[in-house]
């Protein structure tokens, strides 16, 4: 069984970014194309794995939390306990091996969980995640991109803290992923601008 999710702003088919609403989202960057994650779960299917994808919480089908807030994982991190917990729930579904196909912001969000509880990911056996991200970044390159100074930084931290509780580097996954879990492959991105993690020194 691969359990898999997905980035902010999607939902578990993917995204229409090369349509408006979504377009204005990530367009600056060069994110204006549709992005469709049905083929991925295809090839796993023909591979012979069960899949299971859902909506995180503010996100697709499912239901707002949190007051609709955007925690980069920390409360998203609970989404990703759920869906193990309905795996090992089912009769037909309990025996299988689980494996994690955990997308950005679903990537931070299993990092979270692990520390909360990580009890949950006994028999786990490996985790794939394409683009994980320190929430610092992206914010960072769009102050960049509309040609805003950094030193504006500091009032976007005192804002996100004021809305969130947390500050952006409590939303980091860099401290979470330098402890031992199962086997991991990060995948990091190449020639992204929205977040080219290069420019940001202790970032993903």
């Amino acid at each position: 069984m691969i359990i898999a999710n997905h980035p902010r702003w999607f939902n578990r088919a993917g995204l229409p970014s090369h349509l408006e609403p979504w377009k204005s989202l990530g367009g600056s960057a060069g994110n204006d194309f549709e992005v469709n994650f049905v083929p991925d779960y295809k090839i796993l299917h023909d591979a012979g794995y069960n899949v299971l994808a859902y909506d995180l919480r503010n996100f697709g089908h499912s239901s707002s939390a949190t007051g609709g807030l955007f925690t980069a994982g920390r409360c998203e991190s609970r989404d990703v306990i759920g869906p193990l917990d309905y795996v090992r729930s089912r009769s037909d579904t309990r025996e299988m091996t689980i494996g994690l196909f955990s997308r950005c912001l679903d990537c931070n969000a299993t990092m979270f969980a692990m520390m909360r509880r990580p009890g949950v990911f006994d028999g786990v056996p490996c985790m794939v995640s394409p683009q994980p991200l320190s929430s610092g970044v992206a914010p960072g390159r769009a102050l960049e991109r509309f040609g805003v100074p950094a030193s504006y930084m500091e009032d976007l931290n005192d804002r996100v803290r004021l809305q969130t509780s947390f500050t952006l580097d409590q939303f980091s996954p860099v401290p979470l992923g330098q402890e031992p879990h199962d086997p991991n492959v990060p995948l990091p991105g190449k020639r992204r601008p929205l977040y080219e993690a290069g420019r940001h020194p202790g970032h993903v």
